[in-house]
């Protein structure tokens, strides 16, 4: 089925701009905005501007094609899912360091784990997350249709837990980012494969 944004929440509205568009969904975060538990225990950020709904599914996917205004290094326009505050993961548009359009993903677990993965130069990517029961795949498509593997892991989840899953813009180190999310799609159908491209 196609998303309605009826059943989205806004949240965090104070550090950011939440705006719902005709053909997108625009979330502007301020300056100093992110979400990532620092791995050595010294910080938990968490102060993005997300759109989010909650399900209780145990089989969901969520995908959308994403674009950023980049300006500085982390800005972002990411896909997430959460199981638990401190159960989380989520699938990224980000400038690295580089100043490089890249395909991130962060895993947390109580801390972060943060992995970069191809560099893709272009001016939107099609991101998406599935997940089955505890377990979540994460994908990405330079076309929406062909999809390419990224990462599988486990989030800890309650058989008839609730999650979490949207989306999110941050801007860690710069003054401000604007992510634009269009082509919100939420299925409910499982994966067959995690790496044939479907």
């Amino acid at each position: 089925m196609t998303a309605t944004l009826k059943d989205f929440l806004a949240t965090g509205q104070e550090h950011g701009q939440i705006t719902l568009g005709d053909d997108a969904v625009v979330i502007h975060a301020n300056g100093k905005t992110d979400w990532f538990f620092q791995p050595s225990g010294s910080s938990q950020m968490d102060n993005v501007p997300a759109l989010c709904f909650d399900t209780t599914a145990p089989i969901v996917q969520l995908s959308a094609r994403v674009s950023v205004d980049f300006a500085a290094a982390y800005d972002a326009g990411a896909l997430f899912v959460k199981a638990a505050p401190d159960q989380w993961a989520k699938i990224a548009f980000e400038r690295n360091n580089q100043a490089v359009p890249t395909i991130v993903s962060v895993v947390t677990r109580g801390v972060s784990d943060d992995s970069d993965g191809p560099t893709h130069p272009w001016a939107e990517v099609w991101l998406r997350i599935s997940l089955d029961h505890a377990l979540v795949s994460l994908h990405y498509s330079a076309d929406g249709v062909v999809w390419r593997f990224l990462r599988f892991f486990r989030l800890d989840r309650a058989e008839s837990a609730a999650v979490v899953l949207g989306f999110g813009s941050q801007s860690p180190i710069g003054a401000g980012c604007t992510s634009r999310f269009r082509d919100i799609h939420i299925s409910y159908d499982g994966l067959t494969n995690q790496r044939d491209g479907s």
